[in-house]
């Protein structure tokens, strides 16, 4: 049996992991964008 609490930790950890991949997709992508605009 999963406790509540090991769930929510186990969410939690899962939405930070999504946020930083998401902030790395955004920079990869800004810095795509600029190169882009440099050439």
């Amino acid at each position: 049996m999963v406790t509540k609490i090991e769930q929510s930790n186990f969410s939690n950890r899962l939405q930070i992991y999504e946020n930083i991949f998401l902030n790395i997709l955004l920079k990869m992508t800004r810095i795509t964008y600029f190169t882009i605009q440099l050439k």
